[in-house]
């Protein structure tokens, strides 16, 4: 594909995504809502609070290493805030009374104003605090994240999500204070992310919503996990459908553990291993990204650098596994950077292979645009604190080009399969009609040669010696089986083709048999073999095609001597229902399970070693 083509293809794909995820942001965003300005938020009036819950961003009242309500009691000294504090955001301990200025204990108050005659059942949703909360309205426990306390033995890290609901009773003042402790991340303690705020049924409707947004992509994820391991079952066993399957199933983990948070609702995680599991889910999504695309990079560079960044996940993902919470987050750039590697080095060797190799990496081209830009947008949105509802649609539209791709290439080697199907159909039918026209080609001849090794066997009767006879004989049947190969190659034809044509009359049985039995004499040459014919002289005369019946004949008994090397090869008959049941017994290696499977199939032959019977076109 031309270089400018790529170009324009992907500025235009960038430029939609761009365009769709602003739309999102301008609709579903709370930049325009009110702020708390030296802790009060004045809501009174504000007649969108019943369209869509708002925020309660701003400044805060902060009393750093004080809770209002220690033991869940009403402290009874008089607490004085310290100033105000900007909410969302990390606090920061002056004194580092613990060793850390991030560790420590802290109570935010705001005093929200709201009108009494509109609404009287509200809510709180607390997203996330580092590493513990309780709320409380009106001087009352509504809810709690883990355990605040003023030191780490006494209190219990949990950061889960939580909403909690109150009714007020005529009341146009709320206070609402949050006690907040954190003793186990070193990177940042307080409230985070913003605390969101309405009446009941708007923040259950918000709530409903996001939670559906999240179950929409989870859905839309899992039927690529699906649909991967499908054709990776049925197709070639390709590896990558794996690595891509696993890897979405990492991008629906991580979608649950983000926002709303839904698999700690399922999932009892302590502070620590829900902490640990984000880590782990990108460490390994970023591997199998890896894998999915390490044979597009330059052979220098996979040799040297891929089994170095696959070591270092390795190495990373234990790391995770064993070292204490603080030590992880420590290191939580460097887990950062693992998974940004091959999401960043995509589309560079996705444009390359796309320009030079194959136009159908295309659709790879633009998943790796669609997810990095998801990765963009929520580094800008964790970075300038930025709310808005969750957007999959990015990831989503990356799984659909990914999808794209597979398919595509599914289609273009079933199409190839089909052509070369085709084309071995058509080497068939020529190969039959090669055979057929040999067949042909050889009969009259080979008649000829036994007719008249027939004719000297009869003229010179006497005046030859033994040995020259019993070669004039043996040439005879050497002919005749000759004649049974070439008249089994032209029924493959016609079996093909539904010309077999029966020609039935009352046949001996008895007859039949021993002149194949004396055609195949010759075989039991050097083998202590026995060729019987158990049928009576006097055995009914059957209603079949003379022909037909000796050419099965020949065959089954052909194979038995072939494949005996010593005992009794037995033809015997029997009258059963009104129906010659005519039946081939030997002492030789026999036919496994898979053997019989396919022993009608033509052209059949097993190996000679003792494995398997030889079916050699037998129709018998």
């Amino acid at each position: 594909m031309k270089t400018s083509k790529i170009w324009i293809i992907s500025a235009l794909f960038l430029a939609a995504l761009m365009g769709f995820r602003l739309v999102w942001l301008q609709y579903n965003s709370a930049s325009h809502s009110p702020v708390a300005i030296e802790g009060v938020l004045d809501l009174r009036g504000w007649d969108s609070l019943t369209d869509h819950s708002l925020p309660l961003d701003g400044e805060w009242e902060f009393y750093p290493g004080k809770l209002f309500y220690p033991d869940g009691r009403s402290s009874s000294d008089t607490l004085s805030p310290s100033g105000w504090i900007q909410v969302p955001s990390s606090w920061t301990f002056d004194d580092r009374p613990y060793g850390n200025d991030k560790y420590g204990f802290g109570t935010y108050r705001l005093t929200i104003l709201v009108d009494p005659d509109k609404e009287n059942s509200y809510g709180i949703r607390v997203p996330t605090s580092m590493s513990s909360s309780e709320v409380y309205i009106n001087e009352r426990s509504i809810g709690r994240s883990g355990q605040p306390a003023a030191s780490k033995e006494n209190y219990m890290p949990l950061d889960v999500p939580y909403t909690a609901y109150f009714t007020l009773k005529d009341e146009s003042k709320i206070e609402l204070v949050i006690q907040v402790a954190n003793f186990d991340n070193p990177r940042n303690g307080g409230i985070l992310r913003s605390i969101h705020f309405g009446p009941e049924n708007t923040l259950r409707a918000d709530l409903g919503f996001s939670r559906d947004m999240v179950w929409v992509a989870c859905v839309a994820y899992a039927i690529h996990v699906l649909y991967g391991f499908i054709l990776y079952l049925v197709g070639g066993r390709d590896k990558k459908l794996i690595y891509f399957s696993l890897m979405i199933a990492c991008i629906i983990l991580a979608t649950l553990m983000d926002g709303d948070r839904l698999l700690y609702t399922w999932v009892p995680f302590t502070l620590e291993w829900g902490l640990k599991f984000i880590y782990l889910a990108l460490l390994l999504g970023g591997y199998l990204l890896h894998q999915l695309i390490k044979d597009k990079l330059p052979i220098w560079l996979r040799r040297r650098l891929s089994l170095a960044y696959e070591l270092v996940c390795g190495i990373a993902f234990l790391s995770v596994l064993v070292l204490p919470l603080p030590a992880v987050l420590s290191l939580e750039g460097l887990y950062f950077i693992l998974m940004f590697i091959p999401c960043l080095g995509m589309p560079v060797m996705l444009y390359r292979s796309t320009s030079r190799i194959d136009k159908n990496n295309i659709f790879l081209l633009l998943a790796a645009i669609a997810a990095i830009n998801s990765l963009i947008w929520l580094f800008i949105l964790n970075t300038f604190r930025i709310e808005m509802i969750s957007y999959p649609f990015d990831l989503i539209i990356a799984m659909i080009c990914f999808s794209a791709f597979w398919f595509k290439r599914f289609f273009r080697l079933s199409e190839q399969s089909h052509r070369l199907a085709d084309t071995l159909r058509q080497a068939d039918k020529q190969k039959d009609d090669f055979l057929s026209t040999v067949a042909h080609e050889l009969r009259n001849p080979l008649h000829g040669m036994i007719n008249i090794s027939q004719s000297v066997s009869e003229r010179e009767l006497g005046k030859i010696d033994g040995k020259s006879a019993n070669d004039l004989k043996m040439l005879v049947q050497v002919g005749r089986r000759m004649s049974y190969i070439l008249n089994d190659l032209l029924d493959m034809a016609r079996l093909k083709e539904n010309r077999i044509s029966l020609n039935l009359i009352g046949a001996s049985a008895h007859g039949i048999t021993s002149s194949v039995i004396d055609t195949l004499r010759f075989m039991t040459e050097g083998k202590q073999i026995r060729l019987i014919n158990r049928i009576p002289g006097d055995f009914p005369l059957v209603h079949a095609d003379e022909n037909r019946l000796n050419q099965i004949l020949f065959n089954l008994l052909h194979n038995a001597v072939k494949y005996s090397n010593a005992g009794e090869v037995t033809v015997d008959a029997k009258v059963l229902d009104g129906w010659a049941c005519v039946s081939v017994a030997d002492t030789g290696i026999g036919m496994d399970a898979e053997m019989l499977g396919r022993v009608f199939e033509p052209y059949e032959q097993a190996s000679s070693d003792g494995a398997a019977l030889r079916a050699d076109s037998d129709w018998g």
